[in-house]
């Protein structure tokens, strides 16, 4: 999970560095990784750095944990790829989109809730939106409160009757969606 989580450092860096992006900022990122100007800047010598460091600062008895040295650099990676990447204006035109994806899909899916009538509203909104509630709908009923396959052992993790557990239902399967489904739903919220 850590080498997950660092990784996408790296690959937002080289991303931005093909779509050139980081043309202005190469010799500020080179500075901060401590690398010769000479080797190219990719996710693998970033993440093997890190991962390198991680290794020689961890213990049973400490458990994972970077040096003060690696830590400091991961977080002043994250505040360079803020400054230079997420925020540049070349992303703004995709950050606009997928933030309607994002919020109109919330919305559709939000309006089936009805406290205790809320599965009723499902099905119902169902025949309005056939792929959009019947993959919400499987989805949630790995998780939520009413009768559920035999196969699902887990615990139950949302009352569907209840709206703060209904929109942290929403909440965290719109997380769990790539971009082409969160595409997918949305043109489907959209379709006619």
């Amino acid at each position: 999970k850590i080498a997950d989580k660092i990784s996408y450092l790296g690959r937002d860096m080289q991303d931005a560095i093909t779509l050139g992006i980081l043309d202005e900022n190469l010799d500020e990122l080179s500075y901060l990784l401590g690398e010769n100007s000479n080797e190219k800047i990719n996710n693998t010598v970033i993440i093997n750095n890190l991962i390198y460091d991680l290794c020689q600062n961890s213990t049973p008895e400490k458990g994972l944990c970077f040096s003060e040295k690696g830590f400091k650099l991961i977080n002043t990676l994250k505040s360079f790829n803020y400054k230079n990447i997420y925020l540049h204006h070349r992303l703004k035109p995709s950050n606009d989109y997928f933030r309607l994806i994002i919020n109109e899909i919330y919305n559709t899916l939000k309006y089936a809730y009805d406290g205790d009538k809320t599965l009723n509203k499902l099905e119902k909104m169902e025949k309005t939106y056939a792929r959009v509630f019947a993959n919400f709908k499987d989805w949630l009923s790995n998780y939520w409160s009413m009768p559920r396959k035999e196969i699902y052992k887990n615990y139950e993790l949302f009352d569907i009757t209840n709206e703060k557990d209904f929109s942290l239902a929403i909440i965290l399967y719109i997380a769990g969606m790539t971009d082409n489904f969160a595409i997918e739903t949305y043109n489907n919220i959209i379709d006619f």
